[in-house]
């Protein structure tokens, strides 16, 4: 009986972890690049740090945030796909691992329109989550279903 009462507790918990329900404060880049790696989106870091990088590492990276950001992004990841006809048509993802959700909400504002370089292209998901953000766009056509798609499943994972 006492087994059986120990067997029934270790699965219910079990079952928790496994849903997600450990009330995780963050994500790190392996979990991040799985996330997408499952979702079948082509994706590679770009730089991962313990520390959050300072904003002439991050120059030399060739990476931008926000002004409010740029001494918390700990690594950053960046995929896509180029366009089946064109090579002037992409879509690309941009994933942001930071700090602190904290940095995430006071770097990377709520909407799009505090994002001026952005106007002429078709985001079709900005996402903030714990201290992970991801920005996906596609350049000279609007995003493929199946593509954007993928995107979805990898930040619904998240």
């Amino acid at each position: 009986m006492r087994l059986a009462a120990f067997l029934a507790v270790v699965v219910s918990v079990s079952l928790l972890v496994g849903c997600g329900a450990t009330g995780a404060k963050s994500h790190n880049t392996k979990d991040v690049k799985r996330a997408f790696a499952n979702a079948g989106v082509p994706i590679r870091v770009i730089f991962d740090s313990d520390v959050a990088l300072t904003a002439k590492q991050l120059e030399k990276h060739g990476v931008q945030v926000p002004v409010r950001a740029r001494n918390h992004v700990k690594a950053a990841l960046l995929g896509g796909w180029s366009g089946p006809t064109s090579s002037r048509t992409a879509t690309v993802v941009l994933v942001f691992v930071l700090d602190s959700s904290k940095a995430v909400k006071e770097g990377f504002p709520a909407d799009l329109n505090s994002f001026p370089q952005l106007k002429n292209e078709h985001v079709f998901a900005y996402f903030r989550k714990l201290n992970v953000v991801v920005l996906a766009l596609s350049y000279g056509r609007t995003a493929d279903p199946k593509n954007a798609k993928r995107v979805r499943n990898a930040i619904a994972a998240l």
